[in-house]
């Protein structure tokens, strides 16, 4: 049937209508410039579709019911609760104008037949919120967004949505909830944005049929991910964020090289439930704390361009995390793993923000490992590095450069030859402190390093010229590579052992300390250098050398010294060899021995040994 209006019609809102049998006959209205008032269609035997055309407004106060289309061609005002139903299979709801309330009011789109479908295609609400007077919207259905809707409370969606464009969706301080999947309409197309104060909920995956072009949650209510959300641009979440998906599963937040940034704090919905994985690209991440409150169960990002940016100074979780982006510390920052075999690994750079050093704070569970694959602090260092527990293994495969200290409360495995620079290092306090693994390690401690038998396995040491070395009493040293001391080295008394096997022993400062000192240099480049004094401030108690010999400076001990190999004197005249009891001049000590050059030695000789006489 086809109802045309004229001035003042009106459908009694309390009257009804309906068809002889449910879905027979539908009905067209054409209200043309007229306003018209509408009660309840449908209820008891729906009818089979509505239209309604015309200009003027549309003023719906109750329910209407259809099996088959409902088409709004008209503005909507809402001047009472009002329900566009649609039941039939492959149903469909269609509002071609806006829709706005006389009253504060609800609306409910339910295309709730198998395959039903619900187009907005004009603005639900006004953006400004005093004027706004449509209170919830609830939509059942397969929901295209081809226009913005905007309440002054709850809007919930049940149905997939699809959006027709750039979209706002916008509740004031209301709940949005997206109970089903989000998409574009053309991949990369169309892009989402949440604006209010309310508590926005993603239970459906988004963007995971079309990306969209971006999703924008400036609304200032907290966030709950409850799937992942794939975009071709920009993610950016305002309010506190939680992850919500299954316990024992994965969220993903994916851009096509573009930002996600947090500007609040992300926590699991269950402790230890919930994993988070970024995949920006060469897009960068800005991210808030983490699990500060409720630890997710992992985190990962993807390897790329883009830098991870920690504005937070806590990122936890329970079990495993992994970067694979670069990390730049904007504040000082705190990585844990609770479980106890939680491992932390590090697979890029890590430097502080250039403004300021920061701290990095590294603690796996007990027996979790920490991984450091890419260098730290070669563009900005952190202030200070500081890796928590004593059980796991700790890997460092890459540089280390910090500017307050070192603090490795475990073991140090070496994962590569690397250098590690700062003031002061600080190891185990017992039992094993580097385990070289066949790597060298270099150290550029300003303030210092102690040696002692609790470093094995390296293929070589080396301290820079500004790292001074003291070896502890009673170590025993060694190494599958050479040994060389930039700086000065005290010996710290009773007796130390240095060996290197296929290295040379360097010593280019000078060598200090009241202690029996024995080096042994064999193999491939073997060699013993002493470039400055041995003793001259502190005598040694003794020398032993093993390994092909050159001395630069004067040796001085107040015990024996022993060569077991040539010596060659380099860069002075003469040096003297002073102190020592055990030097024999035709089987009589001597003293005071001056080896003056390759073929001349002077030496206080005892009585009675004039003339030719074995050195010993």
């Amino acid at each position: 049937s086809t109802l045309n209006a004229t001035y003042g019609s009106t459908f009694d809102p309390l009257s009804t209508i309906n068809t002889s049998a449910s879905g027979a006959y539908g009905l067209t209205i054409n209200q043309g410039a007229y306003s018209l008032d509408y009660g309840i269609i449908g209820d008891v035997r729906p009818i089979s579709y509505l239209t309604i055309n015309g200009s003027g407004n549309s003023v719906f106060k109750k329910a209407m019911t259809a099996t088959t289309a409902e088409t709004i061609n008209t503005p909507i005002l809402l001047g009472g609760h009002s329900s566009l139903i649609v039941n039939g299979t492959n149903g469909a709801i269609n509002l071609n104008n806006t829709v706005d309330g006389v009253n504060t009011y609800q609306l409910v789109l339910n295309a709730s037949g198998t395959s039903g479908t619900v187009a907005i295609n004009g603005l639900i609400g006004n953006a400004i919120a005093n004027t706004n007077k449509v209170t919830t919207l609830t939509v059942t259905g397969t929901a295209t967004l081809n226009a913005d809707v905007y309440s002054i409370s709850g809007q919930t969606y049940n149905g997939a949505v699809k959006l027709g464009g750039n979209r706002i969706v916008d509740s004031n301080t209301g709940t949005i909830l997206f109970a089903n999947t989000v998409n574009a309409l053309s991949t990369g197309a169309q892009g989402l944005t949440i604006g209010g104060a309310g508590v926005t909920t993603f239970n459906g995956l988004v963007g995971a049929t079309a990306a969209l072009a971006y999703l924008n949650e400036i609304a200032t209510g907290a966030v709950n991910i409850n799937n992942s959300v794939t975009t071709t641009g920009y993610q950016a979440y305002v309010g506190a964020t939680t992850i919500g998906i299954t316990s024992g599963s994965t969220v993903t937040l994916t851009t096509s090289n573009a930002d996600i940034s947090f500007t609040g704090a992300i926590d699991g919905l269950a402790a230890g439930a919930q994993g988070l994985i970024f995949n920006t690209g060469s897009g960068n991440l800005n991210i808030k704390n983490i699990g500060a409150t409720t630890a997710l169960a992992s985190l990962t990002t993807t390897s790329g361009a883009g830098v991870m940016y920690t504005n937070g100074s806590t990122i936890r979780t329970s079990n495993n995390q992994t970067f694979a982006a670069p990390i730049i510390l904007n504040v000082d920052t705190t990585f844990t793993g609770t479980a106890t075999a939680s491992a932390i690994t590090f697979n890029n750079t890590i430097n502080s923000t250039s403004a300021a050093a920061r701290a990095l704070t590294v603690t796996p569970g007990a027996t979790g490992s920490v991984s450091i694959n890419g260098a730290v602090g070669a563009q900005a260092p952190p202030s200070s590095i500081t890796l928590s527990g004593t059980g796991g293994t700790k890997t460092l495969a890459n540089n280390i450069t910090t500017t307050t200290g070192q603090t490795y409360s475990g073991p140090i495995t070496l994962g590569a030859n690397i250098t590690l620079t700062d003031s002061t290092l600080t190891l185990a306090a017992t039992g094993s402190q580097v385990v070289g693994a066949g790597y060298a390690l270099t150290l550029a401690m300003s303030s210092g390093v102690t040696l002692n038998s609790n470093w094995t396995g390296l293929a070589g040491l080396t301290t820079a010229a500004n790292t001074a070395a003291t070896i502890a009493s009673g170590t025993t040293f060694s190494s599958t590579g050479p040994l060389t001391f930039n700086g000065p080295v005290t010996l710290a008394g009773g007796s130390g052992s240095l060996s290197a096997n296929n290295g040379a022993i360097n010593f280019n400062s000078t060598i200090n300390g009241a202690q029996a000192l024995t080096l042994s240099s064999t193999g491939t480049g073997s060699g013993i250098l002493f470039s400055r004094n041995v003793g001259s401030t502190t005598a040694l108690t003794s020398l032993t050398l093993t390994g092909p010999t050159t001395v630069g400076g004067n040796i001085t001990t107040t015990g024996s010294q022993t060569y077991n190999s040539d010596i060659t004197v380099t860069g002075i005249s003469a040096f003297e060899i002073t102190g020592a009891t055990g030097v024999t001049i035709g089987g009589a000590a001597a003293s005071n021995v001056n080896v003056v050059s390759d073929t001349t030695i002077t030496a206080t000789t005892p009585a009675g040994s004039a003339g030719s006489a074995g050195v010993t």
